[in-house]
């Protein structure tokens, strides 16, 4: 456990933001997601009533953006990806980085979405 909290770059002086999703199941085993809770600093900072995939995935990285808070390492690759797909640009971090050239060949990527 102590390796996967240093890899998450969370402990005491840093924790990344993470959403909470809430399932409900119907009568015939359908699930849906009921609501998404954005956790930073062991707060819920905001939260989503009914989202879609989609809009968690943009409501967790808009806290990266509106807090100005540098991917954690372990994911880092993920989230330039998926930042790039969904707001468009790379951050002014991201592109200011060696990094941004080596995923400049997966944004050509394109995310396909039922749930839009």
């Amino acid at each position: 456990m102590h390796g996967d909290v240093n890899s998450l770059s969370i402990g005491h002086e840093m924790q990344a933001p993470f959403c909470i999703t809430v399932l409900d199941t119907n009568q015939i085993g359908e699930r849906k997601i009921t609501k998404a809770l954005l956790i930073y600093k062991n707060s819920v900072v905001s939260q989503l009533d009914l989202p879609k995939l989609s809009q968690i995935l943009m409501f967790l990285l808009g806290a990266y953006f509106v807090l100005n808070i540098l991917f954690p390492p372990a994911y880092n690759s993920f989230l330039r990806l998926l930042e790039k797909q969904i707001h468009g640009v790379l951050s002014q971090h991201t592109n200011s980085t060696r990094a941004k050239k080596e995923y400049f060949s997966f944004m050509k990527f394109k995310f396909v979405s039922s749930d839009d």
